[in-house]
């Protein structure tokens, strides 16, 4: 009987260090690749002009130019939220919907946001400026990327372009 005790401990003894092995490999890969992924997720917030394009056309706010790499060993659910405004008054907000990003692979996100001039009517001053002269238009981002199945980040950054009046061309 004793015999058989020292054998169960020994077993248990194993497999209690299998499993402490497995766990600290699973959180080192995963925090690897969070790193590199929040380094190539804060690049992407970094993006040069010339690749990536916000053009207003019309009610219209068109966004693209924007690739997501995933950089991990696990996939990647990324999703876009964000707000625009003129002069600080909202005219638009925008959701991609889920993207998944298998390893090593990359998304081009392009975003097509409908701007409501109308939300202008509410504030006079913003709305003499936007319709005769150059307004400020700030695209409020917020990057939600998952790393499936352990562990999340978000990412908020705010932009700023200075538009044309919305009657004629200045």
């Amino acid at each position: 009987m004793a015999r058989e005790a020292s054998f169960v401990s020994k077993t248990l003894k194993i497999v209690s260090l299998a499993i402490t092995v497995a766990i600290v490999a699973i959180a080192v890969t995963a925090a690897y690749s969070g790193y590199e992924e929040y380094g190539a997720l804060t690049a992407v917030g970094g993006v040069s002009s010339s690749q990536l394009s916000a053009v207003v056309n019309g009610s219209t706010l068109l966004i693209s130019g924007l690739n997501v790499p995933n950089k991990m060993t696990y996939p990647l659910t990324l999703e876009l939220l964000g707000n625009v405004s003129i002069d600080e008054v909202q005219v638009g907000n925008f959701d991609t919907g889920a993207y998944v990003i298998q390893p090593g692979n990359s998304q081009g996100i392009n975003v097509s946001i409908p701007l409501n001039y109308g939300a202008l009517l509410n504030n006079t001053e913003a709305l003499k400026k936007a319709i005769s002269n150059s307004s400020i238009l700030t695209v409020d981002t917020t990057v939600i990327a998952n790393m499936v199945p352990l562990l999340g980040i978000n990412i908020t950054k705010s932009t700023n372009m200075t538009i044309g009046p919305i009657l004629g061309n200045q």
